[in-house]
């Protein structure tokens, strides 16, 4: 599978894994980072998994090192991620995880030597711009809560930062799997206390509980394992432009959602603040582009 598919398949499932923290945050559990311990199993598993059947790890000490370091970057950024999900409307908090592509790009000319032109900053004032756009309410006339707002930004700079660290790496190590694998365990060992301090609510909770905390890990491991694939093998820039579409797909799901069954993810649909979101992601997608 091309770094394409694998883009886009990371953004399919990204999309639906987004909207379904939101519901699991808002009605299943009120502590954001219980998730992170399942989602550190499900991540040992899912990216461990291709380098033990291909046979191609190896113990070379710099991608250990950094592969661990990557992990430990991961952890931070989903816990900020968690955070900002529980605190603010997912289709006004996910646009901020368009400041990763900003970074990326920007990180990527100055450390792979890929383009680096003038309508890059054209497309990082726009996507400025999509993003203001969509975090004020136009509803309560205010923007949505700068806690939410701090956290996520926090996750998209990080987020980044583990990508170009990723991207490095598969630079440094001639077999992307074997990176993988080594990301995997340093996202597995740094989730661990998040693991033992909330494992009464995992591991005690009901049935039904316990299948919603499974499901919200493996979606997120699974857009993760891919995601990261696609960056070590692809144009760092252009996985990070192609991923934007994600935003649309969060945008759709979402919307439907809320007209359809506002109180699952305690959101009301308004006919008003659909058009303005939908401008705000708009706005962020042909920034995105000038990105590339």
């Amino acid at each position: 599978m091309n770094w394409i598919l694998l883009t886009l398949a990371a953004a399919g499932i990204e999309a639906i894994s987004n909207v379904f923290d939101r519901f699991f945050l808002k009605n299943d559990t009120k502590q954001p980072d219980s998730l992170l311990g399942i989602w550190g199993v499900f991540a040992l598993i899912m990216f461990c998994t291709p380098a033990l059947i291909s046979q191609t790890v190896s113990l070379d000490s710099t991608v250990i090192l950094f592969g661990l370091l990557a992990g430990a970057i991961y952890i931070l950024a989903m816990h900020f991620y968690y955070q900002a999900i529980a605190r603010a409307e997912v289709t006004r908090i996910v646009p901020i995880l368009s400041l990763g592509p900003m970074i990326i790009v920007v990180g990527a000319s100055l450390f792979f030597q890929e383009a680096h032109t003038i309508l890059q900053f054209i497309g990082i004032g726009i996507i400025l711009l999509g993003m203001t756009i969509e975090a004020f309410d136009n509803i309560s006339h205010k923007f949505i809560a700068r806690q939410a707002i701090i956290f996520m930004s926090l996750a998209a700079i990080l987020f980044a930062t583990k990508n170009l660290l990723a991207k490095g790496l598969s630079l440094e190590s001639s077999n992307p799997l074997n990176v993988l694998f080594w990301v995997g365990w340093g996202v597995f060992i740094f989730s661990l206390p998040y693991l033992f301090k909330h494992r009464k609510e995992v591991f005690r909770a009901r049935q039904k509980l316990q299948v919603n905390f499974c499901l919200a890990a493996a979606l997120a491991a699974s857009c993760t394992m891919l995601y990261t694939s696609a960056t070590l093998i692809g144009p760092a820039g252009l996985v990070a432009f192609l991923h934007r579409i994600e935003i649309f797909f969060v945008f759709i799901i979402a919307q439907v959602i809320d007209y359809r069954h506002p109180k699952l993810l305690k959101e009301k649909f308004n006919k008003k603040a659909f058009w303005q979101k939908l401008i705000g992601v708009l706005l962020i997608f042909i920034g995105s582009f000038f990105l590339m």
